[in-house]
C-alpha cells in the first residue's frame, strides 16, 4: 500500500512540475531582446544623429545594419527598468536609414504586458502586424531614451 501511494505521489508531483512549467522565452541577464522563431537575440542600443537639411529642418539618422526578423514572427522582451515610449519608421538612403516622417501613430501599436512570475520583465508586441520596413523601438531607462533599431522582413 505504501509503495502504490509513493507511486502515486511521485505521477502527481511530476504532473504538476511539467504543468507549471513554463515554455515561454526568458532572458538570462537585464536587456532589451527580440524573441523570433523560438529564440531569443539582444538588441544592443543604436546612436540617433542628426542633421540638417537645406530648408533647416533637423532629421534623424543611423548608420549600424539593423536585425532583422520575419513580419508578424517576433515580439521584445524587456528585462530591467525600461519603458516603451515610441516606435519610428525609418526608411534607407543612401548609406544610412533616416527617420521617415510619412509614418505617423506607430506607437500606438505597441502593446506592453508584464510576463507571468517575472516582475522585471516586460513583453511588447504589436497590436497589427508592422509593415515590411525598419523601425527603431524607444525605450526610456531612468533619464536616457534608448533606441533600438530592426527591420522586419518577409523572411530570412
Amino acid at each position: 500500500m505504501t509503495r502504490k501511494s509513493l507511486h502515486l505521489l511521485a505521477l502527481v508531483c511530476a504532473a504538476v512540475l511539467v504543468s507549471s512549467c513554463d515554455k515561454e522565452l526568458k532572458p538570462d541577464r537585464k536587456g532589451v531582446f527580440i524573441a523570433s522563431g523560438g529564440k531569443l537575440m539582444e538588441l544592443k542600443s543604436i546612436a540617433l544623429d542628426s542633421d540638417f537639411t537645406p530648408e533647416g529642418f533637423t532629421i534623424s539618422y543611423f548608420a549600424t545594419e539593423p536585425p532583422s526578423v520575419k513580419q508578424s514572427d517576433f515580439y521584445f522582451i524587456l528585462y530591467g527598468e525600461y519603458q516603451v515610449s515610441d516606435l519610428k519608421g525609418f526608411a534607407r538612403r543612401g548609406t544610412r536609414w533616416e527617420i521617415d516622417s510619412s509614418q505617423s501613430g506607430l506607437n500606438q501599436t505597441i502593446e506592453t504586458l508584464g510576463m507571468k512570475g517575472e516582475p522585471e520583465m516586460q513583453k511588447c508586441r504589436f497590436t497589427k502586424p508592422l509593415e515590411l520596413g525598419t523601425y527603431v523601438l524607444e525605450a526610456q531607462q531612468g533619464g536616457a531614451t534608448l533606441s533600438f533599431a530592426f527591420t522586419v522582413s518577409s523572411g530570412y
